[in-house]
């Protein structure tokens, strides 16, 4: 009896150490999601559109020049949505998880899923899907269902989307990426030069730099070249509209069902060394070291909020335990 005391003791103080460090962790982590929400705070108030008569939100930013793009935006059906787009941790894409659920290799702005399609890619006729980044893009969806513009058609790609196609959109900020919707992706008239005129000199420098990397024709290219050609309108940045025609609420559950699927066994990777000196390991890591895997946060609040219900389960089995063992005769 003694030596089962011994062991339970020996168990609860053992979890309290995970419990300390996944805490620690948490906190850390917390402190991070805070800063990063903040950052994407202040993005979207950037991106945040003008209000219409009937008080509702303009589809496209219009912290740039684009007038006329705004009003056909506003002039297009919303899309309403109804699903929940962040209930919990397990909603929080990444380019990684995005690649495991569609298939194919780690998507840049367009994701390719044809030979490796995953069973809900082809379940849902998927073949392709675009998952740009709102701090590259001028004037991408302001939300879920909403309508936008993407700068996207340099060099080879000049000839995507010019009879108009369908993708699912994902949009990003930083390394985390959400559900837009279904969308009908036409190209559009490129930028005028009133319009580049108006972009944030980092913008103008992104954009330059991706012209020159796809230009692949036999004369000498320099970004300030290129950038010379856009200020004086001899070159203009392609633009392509994205009008989202449904939500796809199957899909967009089905997606984060996947999702929970991958944090899972990511997470069983991650603690694959097994046994108590990982477990001891686990307990003596350095709280203060920074992660730099895109997907670090998702699984660590995923691994506190699963440590926290072991701990209460432990605790209710040690005082059934307890109980059952104090009506037990004495010896």
């Amino acid at each position: 009896m003694e030596e089962f005391r011994r062991a339970a003791a020996k168990e609860r103080k053992m979890d309290d150490s995970l419990l300390l460090n996944a805490s620690r962790k948490i906190e850390y982590l917390e402190v991070k999601l805070r800063e990063k929400a903040e950052e994407v705070s202040v993005l979207r108030k950037a991106h945040s559109s003008g209000r219409d008569h009937n008080g509702l939100g303009s589809s496209c930013s219009d912290t740039i020049t684009l007038p006329n793009r705004i009003q056909e935006m506003d002039a297009m059906p919303q899309v309403q949505i109804t699903a929940p787009l962040l209930a919990d941790v397990t909603r929080v894409l990444t380019k990684k998880s995005l690649a495991y659920i569609l298939g194919g290799f780690t998507p840049n702005i367009i994701g390719r899923c044809t030979a490796s399609a995953t069973e809900l890619s082809r379940k849902h006729g998927i073949r392709e899907y675009l998952c740009p980044h709102i701090e590259h893009h001028t004037c991408l969806p302001a939300g879920p269902g909403k309508h936008g513009y993407l700068q996207l058609g340099f060099g080879k790609d000049s000839g995507m989307f010019e009879k108009g196609e369908y993708r699912h959109v994902f949009v990003g900020t930083g390394k985390f990426f959400a559900y837009y919707g279904y969308y009908h992706v036409l190209r559009v008239e490129s930028l005028t030069r009133h319009e580049w005129a108006s972009l944030p000199i980092q913008m103008k420098m992104m954009y330059s730099d991706s012209a020159m990397q796809k230009d692949k024709s036999d004369r000498p290219t320099t970004i300030r070249q290129v950038f010379a050609d856009h200020e004086s309108g001899a070159s203009r940045v392609p633009c392509v509209r994205l009008q989202c025609v449904a939500f796809n609420t199957a899909f967009h559950e089905e997606l984060i069902q996947a999702n929970r699927v991958y944090l899972e066994e990511t997470t069983k990777r991650s603690n694959s060394g097994g046994g108590r000196r990982k477990r001891q390991r686990v307990a003596a890591a350095d709280d203060s070291s920074s992660d730099s895997s895109e997907d670090d946060t998702a699984l660590a609040l995923l691994a506190g909020a699963r440590a926290r219900n072991i701990t209460n389960s432990r605790r209710l089995t040690r005082r059934a335990s307890s109980s059952s063992l104090s009506s037990l005769p004495s010896e």
